[in-house]
């Protein structure tokens, strides 16, 4: 008898992809706010060159990845309508 649990391997591809997917996008966002803070509103970086505290640029991708997870496997595991 085993005891690992079941995972489909279609759900475990949908968690991979939305994973890389989402860390992505967290990458992006984190960016994104990084330019606006510097360029519009004219905020000047730390002494190492950051505009943003290591915990945004470290959990935005990290918030998004898990995000991406979650709704890829629950994407995953809709089936397929006809």
């Amino acid at each position: 008898m085993s005891t690992h649990a079941h995972f489909p391997p279609g759900k475990a591809g949908a968690a991979v992809v939305g994973t890389l997917a989402g860390g992505a996008a967290g990458f992006l966002v984190a960016e994104l706010v990084a330019v606006f803070l510097g360029s519009v509103l004219g905020w000047t970086p730390d002494e190492d060159g950051s505009v943003l505290p290591a915990p945004f640029l470290i959990g935005a991708p990290v918030v998004c990845a898990v995000v991406g997870t979650v709704v890829a496997v629950r994407l995953a595991g809709r089936g397929r309508r006809s």
